[in-house]
């Protein structure tokens, strides 16, 4: 996402690579009407002009424009990241009443739903964490720890969920039931049945007994796949393959979540089917295939738009999904490289479409012989 912050900072940065340690005080207003906010973190860039990111301890980032800020000072104190414990509590007075916390071993939840909710929701993560990190490491790649602590936030419901996204700037669309925002860091989703919040707490459950109730309720697959494509947006850009404010493409980043995003949890495991066809999109994209432009992968490489226009977003959806599948199954390596040269982007460096079409062609070859090779591949498939 480009915003015109972002080209403010493209005209000149100054990077903190030795003082990213340093813990500062920012004192600034996010609007000309509003009161002064203090935030204590690490300031990541610098523009020309004076303008800045600074991180808080939650992992949060705030873009601080010069006509916002007040005053800006360097402590003497190290920056370090916050605790699940510390984030708990520190995070909780922040959302509307009723919200309790779980916690497990990478993720804090706050939820206002019942206890057994959260608790099956958390094992849910877990398991897509463990899946994540597996797969990877199979692939060759060995991720990063995060450094900050994973969390989400569990709405009993769409009124409320939209009603705090509003609320917080985060205005997103009425068919929107999940979202992983980078700027924050966290995932926001709600119970789609609309029940849990009024049912009595029973305890433990069994993750797998568990899963079959909830399955069967209506649109439940669909709340399962949101969640977990919104989770693995969070992974991607916590644990080494993106790097949050880097020019990340949408095809990519997009084409991970939807290849990790609709486990079967049906199987006697809890979780399967990473690796198999998108059965939403694989269809989908077949069907694009008969209107599909030629030429039609180096646009879906350099124009991020494609994704963000109601015309486009589907096929988009289709392509970016088919395609990540396509490249894993065919040049694992060669992807594999690819996510680490994601990995070490820098923060508001935007690259031109040429650019881009570099970087893919330096791991994948011609774009214009992938993209033959991969409609091949995709209309054979089934």
């Amino acid at each position: 996402m480009r915003s015109s912050f972002s080209l403010i900072f493209a005209l000149l940065l100054v990077t903190l690579p030795t003082l990213a340690a340093a813990l500062d005080t920012v004192i600034w207003k996010p609007t000309p009407d509003s009161e002064p906010v203090t935030t204590v973190g690490r300031v990541l860039v610098v523009a020309q002009d004076k303008s800045l990111l600074i991180q808080e301890r939650t992992g949060e980032i705030h873009a601080v424009e010069t006509e916002m800020l007040v005053k800006a000072t360097r402590n003497t104190l190290e920056f370090t990241p916050m605790t699940q414990d510390e984030l708990a509590e520190s995070y909780l007075p922040r959302l509307p009443q009723g919200f309790q916390t779980w916690k497990t071993d990478h993720f804090v939840l706050f939820y206002k739903t019942s206890k057994a909710y959260a608790r099956w929701y958390g094992i849910l993560l877990e398991r897509l964490y463990t899946a994540f990190e597996g797969f990877w490491l199979k692939q060759g790649l060995t991720l990063r720890e995060p450094e900050f602590p994973l969390f989400c936030v569990i709405f009993p419901n769409s009124e409320e969920y939209h009603a705090f996204a509003d609320a917080q700037g985060e205005h997103v669309g009425k068919s929107v039931i999940a979202y992983y925002s980078f700027m924050t860091n966290r995932v926001i989703c709600y119970d789609l049945s609309g029940q849990e919040s009024d049912l009595q707490d029973v305890g433990n459950v069994n993750f797998t007994s568990y899963s079959r109730q909830i399955l069967q309720r209506p649109n439940a697959e669909k709340q399962v796949a949101t969640v977990i494509h919104e989770a693995t947006h969070q992974l991607v850009h916590n644990r080494g393959l993106a790097v949050r404010f880097g020019d990340v493409p949408l095809w990519y980043n997009e084409g991970i979540a939807l290849y990790f995003e609709s486990p079967n949890l049906r199987n006697e495991k809890g979780w399967s089917g990473i690796g198999r066809p998108n059965p939403f999109w694989l269809p989908y994209f077949k069907e694009y295939l008969q209107r599909r432009p030629e030429g039609q992968l180096r646009l879906l490489l350099t124009d991020d738009q494609l994704f963000q226009t109601n015309n486009t977003v589907h096929d988009a959806y289709a392509e970016a999904s088919t395609l990540t599948w396509f490249l894993i199954k065919t040049r694992p390596k060669q992807f594999v490289e690819y996510c680490r040269k994601m990995g070490e982007k820098k923060v508001l460096i935007w690259d031109s479409a040429e650019e881009r079409i570099a970087e893919f062609e330096e791991v994948f070859g011609p774009v214009e012989k992938l993209e033959k090779e991969f409609v091949r591949y995709a209309k054979r498939v089934k």
